[in-house]
């Protein structure tokens, strides 16, 4: 199981291409561009297999066709990139998919091995000798941002302030009432 903390850390792998396992998985998107991702599994020196994103490519013309990937170096490939996560699936795998497509990255599914890694990936940010074709273009890092946290941070801040002075300012009214009716009753 992978820990959380090495999600997203950048891992150093070498080893071979297992060229005749690569799958394509489909609904990607990249900058509002429909594609797939290259997945292709990398055997490393120490027997295990670990499955590589190379990275998106566009979409053919049709859902029944698969855009052509150009053909992997061989020997033995050093691959640095991104540790992800893979997340369980949770509903069946679809039957209906092209051959060489999937609905998403599930290792064992990709490679069914023992020595297959099943809880994560690698995206791949670099190889050498360079593994990602022209159509293959590499993933975004994440952005690594505050985010909106400041500005919610201050709208609640400033709600809290509101209800404080809201609450003050129906206690004062409600004083102010009692006394009117006190003032009356006499």
């Amino acid at each position: 199981v992978l820990a959380d903390e090495a999600t997203w850390r950048t891992v150093e792998l070498t080893g071979t291409w297992v060229w005749q396992s690569q799958v394509l998985v489909r609904k990607q998107s990249l900058e509002s561009n429909s594609g797939l991702w290259v997945v292709t599994p990398l055997l490393l020196s120490d027997g295990t297999i670990a499955m590589v994103n190379r990275g998106w490519t566009p979409a053919a013309n049709s859902a029944t066709e698969s855009p052509v990937i150009a053909k992997l170096p061989t020997g033995v490939i050093e691959v640095l990139g991104r540790v992800r996560a893979v997340a369980p699936r949770t509903k069946s795998a679809p039957t209906d998919l092209p051959a060489g497509q999937v609905d998403r990255i599930i290792p064992l599914e990709i490679y069914p091995s023992d020595a297959t890694i099943s809880s994560s990936y690698v995206e791949m940010t670099a190889s050498r000798p360079e593994s990602r074709s022209v159509e293959i273009r590499e993933l975004p890092a994440p952005e690594v941002t505050e985010g909106n946290h400041r500005s919610y941070a201050i709208q609640w801040t400033f709600f809290e302030f509101l209800t404080v002075v809201g609450w003050l300012v129906l206690v004062r009214n409600e004083v102010i009432e009692r006394r009117k009716k006190i003032n009356l009753a006499e």
